[in-house]
């Protein structure tokens, strides 16, 4: 086999023809036509990526708008469509492990239930996190509201945590 000699037109089997010099430079064509398709493949990859983050930071915006404002319906919505996002959610209250936050659900859906007073319930909680070594510091302010307040506060909660259980709670109701 010849070795390509691009500057002579010679190699080490003797002169060049016409047919080599053809071979090599669309040798040389197509190398250069791999490398651009998949300069262009990683150029794609890259907008996908881009545009998924774009996406992603979107999402986490417009659920963060949701957890101020938004009802617990709309909170159930969104954590359905973006579970990730509700995910990160979760995540950054800091729960201390999973058993916090069943704890944390169950209270909600003590209060929901309306089988025990709500404040009742608040300072059950109070209990159980500084027992824990919990910041019950959220809690406390919630005790400052009124019942339906904490109703709802209880339905955001369930709403975030556990969409599936919110989504159970208003059927049921």
């Amino acid at each position: 086999m010849a070795i390509l000699n691009y500057s002579g037109g010679l190699n080490a089997a003797g002169p060049q023809t016409t047919a080599q010099r053809t071979l090599g430079t669309a040798g040389m064509m197509q190398g250069l036509q791999a490398n651009q398709q998949a300069m262009q493949q990683q150029a794609e990859q890259q907008q996908a990526q881009e545009a998924q983050l774009q996406k992603q930071n979107q999402a986490r915006a417009e659920g963060a708008e949701l957890l101020k404002n938004g009802t617990p319906d709309e909170i159930a919505e969104f954590g359905m469509l973006n579970p990730i996002v509700m995910k990160d959610f979760i995540a950054n209250a800091q729960f201390k492990d999973q058993q916090a936050i069943g704890s944390r659900v169950q209270y909600a859906q003590n209060i929901l239930s309306g089988n025990i007073d709500p404040r009742k319930a608040i300072e059950a909680r109070v209990r159980e996190v500084e027992l824990a070594g919990g910041d019950a510091s959220g809690l406390r302010r919630t005790m400052e509201l009124g019942d339906e307040d904490i109703i709802k506060a209880a339905e955001k909660d369930l709403a975030v945590i556990s969409t599936k259980a919110f989504s159970a709670y208003r059927k049921a109701t």
